[in-house]
């Protein structure tokens, strides 16, 4: 199944049709902070997408993140139950030039954990999802902590951002 265009030979233009191709958005306008010591996943505030019952949708975003190197930085997604599909973290570290990439392909709910750099140094990753929803409308949520327990702080920093275009 492909995607199908919203307009037809001399049909007219709605905002309507016009907003069907725009893709959901989230986007982080401040620092998000796990709390110190917390290996506990905590929701992220901002980056969050409420998608519908049935829907298919395929997504992508940028993380940024601030980690001491004793913590780490460990995330994943969840989704509203009946849900499938996954997510791929790819990450690019700069540390002596060198990029990392991990591209697995993850179940919602498994997590991922890279080495932080240092709390004052941004890192980034790219993430790309797949979802197929079930029968039940629900948010498909960002979740962060610690990897290790540290006394530092960790961060979900703003300018990240996830985008979805529902697809079938």
């Amino acid at each position: 199944m492909g995607l199908t265009s919203p307009f037809t030979a001399g049909a007219q233009i709605t905002a309507a049709a016009l907003a069907s191709l725009a893709p959901l958005g989230a986007y982080k306008y401040s620092d998000q902070n796990s709390g110190q010591s917390n290996t506990a996943l905590v929701a992220n505030t901002d980056l969050a997408i409420a998608l519908l019952a049935n829907g298919t949708y395929v997504g992508v975003g940028l993380i940024v993140f601030s980690a001491a190197t004793a913590a780490d930085y460990k995330a994943t997604f969840t989704a509203p139950s009946g849900a499938t599909g996954g997510w791929s973290p790819n990450v690019y570290l700069n540390t002596g030039n060198n990029v990392v990439s991990d591209a697995a392909f993850l179940a919602f709910g498994t997590t991922a954990a890279y080495g932080g750099q240092g709390t004052a140094d941004n890192q980034s990753y790219l993430v790309t999802f797949s979802v197929v929803m079930g029968a039940v409308a629900g948010t498909l949520q960002w979740k962060f902590a610690q990897n290790s327990s540290d006394a530092s702080n960790l961060n979900t920093r703003g300018g990240s951002f996830l985008l979805a275009w529902k697809i079938a």
